[in-house]
């Protein structure tokens, strides 16, 4: 998955999107700490759930609340997930679905995920024989649509909602609000209008400290 989902950065890298627009990659995503998500149910096998939040996020309610969510879980459901709100993977999605490359009924969807903040049915994965093909080596590409990766897993699971959504219980914007320093970089942010549960402020976390320290 790792050869597949991800480009291989030295450095904190500039890609341009257009003359006004730029996105800063980041070398962390080379490390297989970014590829393992999709494989947490065979490595935690005593456990049936698990909730995986980035080291970039502020938790300001008990997490007892998003926990409940496991239990709305219905069917083939095996995550909880916020959609991405800052438009990362849309303009990707729409060419792809213009060109009929990409299908998916709820166009909402074409947003992508943001990984911040993952419910993990552990239960439900290792139950899930769709699932269990998907996470197959050989299967990893057939979900790709040849487009470009750089941020780790998050890449595979967008795809995967992509094709699957039905594996997907979709969490309340809130629940990862998301927040960044290149805030609507694409030109096709969907801000999360409530007040943040769980608040990530996403990029920040990989600036250079200031030479007088936090304040």
């Amino acid at each position: 998955m790792k050869s597949i989902y991800t480009l291989k950065f030295t450095g904190n890298e500039t890609e341009v999107l257009d003359k006004n627009q730029t996105y800063v990659t980041s070398p962390k995503y080379n490390q297989d700490l970014f590829f393992i998500g999709p494989h947490y149910h065979h490595a935690f096998t005593s456990l049936d759930r698990i909730i995986v939040v980035d080291a970039d996020v502020q938790i300001k309610e008990d997490l007892k609340y998003i926990s409940q969510y496991f239990d709305r879980m219905t069917g083939e459901n095996c995550f909880g997930v916020v959609l991405d709100q800052h438009g990362y993977y849309t303009r990707g999605a729409n060419v792809l679905a213009e060109l009929k490359i990409l299908n998916v009924k709820d166009k909402s969807l074409l947003r992508g995920l943001n990984t911040g903040v993952v419910l993990y049915n552990l239960e439900l994965m290792r139950s899930s024989k769709v699932y269990e093909e998907q996470i197959k080596p050989e299967n990893y590409e057939k979900i790709r649509h040849n487009l470009q990766y750089v941020v780790g897993d998050q890449e595979w699971f967008t795809m995967l909602l992509w094709a699957y959504p039905s594996l997907f219980l979709r969490l309340p914007c809130e629940y990862n609000y998301q927040q960044s320093v290149e805030a609507n970089v694409t030109g096709h942010s969907e801000p999360c209008l409530a007040m943040p549960k769980i608040l990530h402020v996403h990029g920040k976390i990989h600036d250079p400290p200031s030479p007088e320290g936090d304040t």
